[in-house]
């Protein structure tokens, strides 16, 4: 779990410093510098130096990285969709709403 949210906060962002990859976390530096060890031996990620500030080590997506996350996307949406399904028709669209709402509250 503190890979995929790792590798979704790097998506979020350019330049993507590894201490911002660990405060995403709750880790310290060197756990998140783990964290963005295992995304690079799996291929998700790559590090690279800011280009604000050449002394910064950043992490930056990877196309494999960018796949994951929209297979996980689309996973996670197909069964939202299920589970709405379910649900009596005039309260499915609040229900949506309502978890947009929270997860973009949650996001800033």
């Amino acid at each position: 779990m503190a890979e995929f949210i790792a590798l979704d906060r790097v998506a979020a962002m350019q330049d993507c410093p590894v201490n911002d990859v660990g405060s995403s976390l709750g880790f310290t530096k060197s756990g998140a510098t783990r964290v963005v060890n295992r995304l690079e031996k799996k291929g998700y990620a790559n590090r690279i130096r800011s280009s604000e500030d050449a002394r910064v080590c950043c992490v930056e997506i990877t196309d494999a990285g960018k796949q994951v996350l929209l297979s996980a996307d689309s996973r996670y949406k197909k069964q939202f969709d299920e589970l709405v399904s379910r649900m009596p028709h005039h309260s499915a669209s609040d229900v949506a709403s309502m978890i947009t709402a929270m997860g973009e509250s949650l996001k800033s």
